[in-house]
């Protein structure tokens, strides 16, 4: 079945509606990381800002997170599912996504990454899988 112009607008001003948080998505910038005399560190290129304040619906896959190995300590990792406008198709594996507002003050000020970037559904939304390491 094939939706008409008008009908994929109305499920498109639909899904909006719904979407309560607000992020900021960024890329890491490219290149080496630069000396800075100053502070004596290595600096990473600064990231790109893809969206500054994007509109989303950000939900938990699970109520547990996966524990994994990072080096030898054990790290507690948790997917979230994040709900995004048709419009932004430009994400990919590995982008940030800081949590600027959210109905669950507990992921405000929390950064995600990009684990997996799903298709869309009848051109309405735009599904990425995101993970929040718990530390």
């Amino acid at each position: 079945m094939s939706l008409g112009a008008g009908e994929v607008a109305l499920l498109q001003n639909a899904v909006l509606q719904t979407m309560s948080d607000t992020v900021k998505i960024t890329r890491a910038g490219a290149g080496d990381p630069v000396f800075n005399e100053t502070t004596g560190q290595y600096e990473d290129p600064t990231p790109t800002t893809l969206y500054a304040s994007q509109v989303c619906r950000i939900g938990s896959v699970g109520m547990q997170g996966n524990v994994v190995q990072a080096g030898e300590q054990p790290v507690s990792l948790r997917l979230y599912n994040v709900t995004l406008p048709i419009g932004v198709d430009d994400l990919a594996i590995n982008d940030t996504i800081e949590v600027l507002t959210s109905e669950d003050a507990y992921l405000v000020g929390k950064t995600l990454r990009v684990e997996d970037v799903k298709g869309t559904f009848h051109a309405v939304q735009r599904r990425v899988t995101a993970e929040l390491n718990l530390g």
